[in-house]
C-alpha cells in the first residue's frame, strides 16, 4: 500500500497562542472542500489573507553545504566591518527585541 505525502500546515495565532494544525491534500471531498471555503471566507472577512510560502529545506546537505560557501564568500569581504557596526547599531537601538 501507497500512501502519500502531501499535508498542508495551516499556522494561527489565536488568543491562547499559535496553534498549527495538519490536514491531508488529498481529501477533496465535496464536504471537507465546503468546509475549506468557508473556513478561507472566515479568515478573509476578519481582513486576513492566504500565503504559501516556500522555503529551502535546512535539513539537506546541500543546504549547509551552500551555506558555508556563502559565509565564506562574505567573510573579509570590503564592506564587512561597516555591515557588522550597522548590525550592532541596529541590535543596540532594540534592546530585547532580538532575544
Amino acid at each position: 500500500m501507497q500512501y502519500s505525502a502531501m499535508v498542508e500546515l495551516g499556522i494561527a495565532l489565536t488568543r491562547k497562542g499559535w496553534r498549527a494544525t495538519f490536514w491531508s491534500m488529498n481529501d477533496l471531498s465535496p464536504k471537507r472542500q465546503d468546509k475549506y471555503r468557508a473556513y478561507r471566507a472566515r479568515k478573509k472577512a476578519a481582513g486576513l489573507r492566504e500565503i504559501r510560502m516556500w522555503v529551502p529545506d535546512m535539513r539537506t546537505r546541500e543546504f549547509w553545504e551552500q551555506s558555508v560557501r556563502e559565509a565564506e564568500a562574505l567573510r573579509n569581504c570590503p564592506g564587512e566591518e561597516e555591515t557588522m557596526r550597522w548590525i550592532e547599531a541596529l541590535y543596540d537601538e532594540q534592546p530585547g527585541m532580538w532575544d
